[in-house]
């Protein structure tokens, strides 16, 4: 508030929806104004907060603004955004280039809901060079421990183990990892097998496999994962607007590489795929196989566990191929624990992942249920999260473990 008494400055206020203003953070900025005695040079009004050198600050939620409104506001100096983990990919892929006036900033305050979240995802976990970020908790409070919500925390400790770190040390909220497919902890511990056994995929048994998630629109990027036997060793992701160009770009790192063939999804634009590769000169030197995410499984009758077959266990192919890297990963969980297992049956991820822990957050966003059936189905956007490119290029690059069906390991 001293900065918009000094000079004018113009700030929307945001939250993805402004339910009550009783309750939002223009309570916070009328506290901030009493604190710093400034209540005179102030004009609090319902809908928004001005001062006489021309500073105004206005309150919208992000959910209900037109992209025609969010585009006025190319002149704010300063966009606050609260709640920032509610924002929506659109919302946060319309407001970035937008406030680009010299000198102007984005705050976002959240606490860390889930790692697929797209402020989580783009200043945590794939940090940018040019944002600040800082991590405040309640250990940074001198008082705290005489108020009462110490009691409270003390309760959480003692009563709510698993979730503690979510609720008072910032972190995403990994509760009910089991109904996860890739759970961002299990994946993890594939990073660390990768390191603790100083992997080197060219000495693992198996052939170069490639997996390729063609995007659609708007934020989606291309995902191309490559494999190598146990080995995801590389995870290209990139935007582009023509199929040509997609084609061209993962040809080109199959023949670098000697691949041997190539999984691809023909659900929506990925279908057109296959043409541009047919037509390239000289035709691509490996395999091309389509895969259809919402078409019947593999192996139908082939038995998976306890008397089900797979298509009595999995209700369509993207369970199926989601699942088949689930179960690599649980056998590097029993080799992590010292069980004698095969590690070329296992799952090791590249520590030098591109953008690594945004991929594992991207792993981590897909969830398993149960349909009427009782068979699995998996839902990869809860909570209307985009679409996690990197966890479909990746299980398609693992496409070939489950052509004849899976059969879960003993």
């Amino acid at each position: 508030m001293l900065l918009g008494d000094r000079e004018p400055i113009r700030v929307p206020v945001c939250r993805d929806r402004k339910l009550s203003l009783d309750q939002s953070s223009k309570k916070v900025l009328e506290a901030s104004i009493e604190r710093a005695g400034l209540q005179s040079r102030y004009n609090i009004r319902d809908n928004y907060i001005s001062h006489p050198n021309g500073t105004f600050f206005f309150f919208r939620g992000l959910s209900s603004v037109q992209e025609r409104e969010i585009m006025g506001w190319e002149d704010c100096d300063i966009v606050w955004i609260d709640q920032a983990e509610m924002m929506t990919a659109t919302a946060w892929e319309l407001l970035r280039p937008t406030i680009r006036k010299p000198g102007s900033e984005i705050w976002l305050t959240f606490n860390p809901r889930y790692r697929y979240d797209p402020v989580y995802k783009y200043f945590v976990a794939n940090e940018q060079p040019d944002a600040f970020t800082k991590l405040i908790n309640y250990t940074d409070n001198p008082w705290f421990e005489l108020s009462p919500m110490e009691r409270e925390r003390q309760a959480d400790l003692r009563d709510q183990p698993d979730r503690y770190a979510h609720i008072w040390l910032g972190r995403p909220d990994d509760e009910g990892a089991e109904r996860k497919v890739l759970p961002y902890a299990l994946m993890d511990l594939c990073v660390k097998a990768w390191e603790k056994y100083d992997i080197r995929p060219h000495d693992m048994k198996g052939v170069i496999f490639g997996g390729l998630d063609v995007a659609d629109t708007g934020a989606a990027k291309n995902a191309l994962g490559l494999r190598r036997g146990p080995c995801l060793f590389r995870l290209d992701r990139w935007s582009e607007n023509t199929l040509g160009r997609t084609a061209r770009r993962m040809d080109g790192a199959m023949r670098e590489l000697g691949g041997t063939r190539l999984y691809y999804d023909v659900g929506g634009v990925g279908a057109g795929i296959r043409s541009h590769l047919i037509e390239m000169k000289p035709s691509p030197t490996y395999g091309i196989r389509p895969e259809n995410f919402g078409g019947a499984v593999k192996g139908p009758k082939v038995l998976y566990t306890r008397g089900q077959t797979n298509e009595q266990f999995f209700q369509r192919r993207n369970a199926q191929l989601g699942w088949g890297m689930r179960l690599r990963a649980n056998l590097t969980q029993r080799l992590m624990e010292g069980d004698d297992v095969d590690m070329n049956k296992c799952l090791f991820i590249s520590p030098e992942l591109e953008r690594r822990e945004e991929a594992l957050a991207e792993f981590d966003q897909p969830i398993w249920e149960e349909d009427t059936s009782g068979r699995m189905k998996i839902d990869k956007t809860p909570d209307d999260a985009p679409s996690p490119d990197a966890y479909d290029g990746a299980i398609l690059s693992f496409a070939y473990d489950s052509e004849g069906g899976l059969t879960r390991p003993t």
